[in-house]
């Protein structure tokens, strides 16, 4: 499993778990935008006063690597689309990690 380091921007709701709008730009600089349950990015508290916070990861996998991008999809392992339904972007492999936020 890989990691794609997103931006989390605001709050949606704060019925629990919370859910929260986390952005990220691609290789073509289309700035995605995916809403997530809070615990699917962190075991930890978001603090809306501390928005945005920037190294939180969306779980997924590397599809293939051509250049200098990476085609990543986040359908596994957590069904993860952005809010227009994508699974499948061109990123910068800098914008994947190994390791999730609460790893590090």
């Amino acid at each position: 499993m890989k990691f794609l380091k997103v931006t989390i921007v605001k709050y949606v709701s704060y019925d629990q778990p919370g859910f929260v709008l986390c952005t990220f730009s691609d290789v073509y600089g289309k700035v995605w935008e995916i809403t997530e349950k809070v615990p699917v990015l962190t075991a930890g508290e978001i603090l809306e006063e501390n928005l945005p916070i920037t190294g939180f990861y969306i779980a997924g996998e590397i599809v293939s690597t051509e250049n200098d991008k990476v085609c990543f999809n986040t359908e596994k392992p957590w069904h993860i689309a952005t809010d227009e339904g994508e699974t499948n972007f061109f990123v910068l492999p800098e914008q994947v990690s190994d390791t999730s936020s609460d790893d590090i």
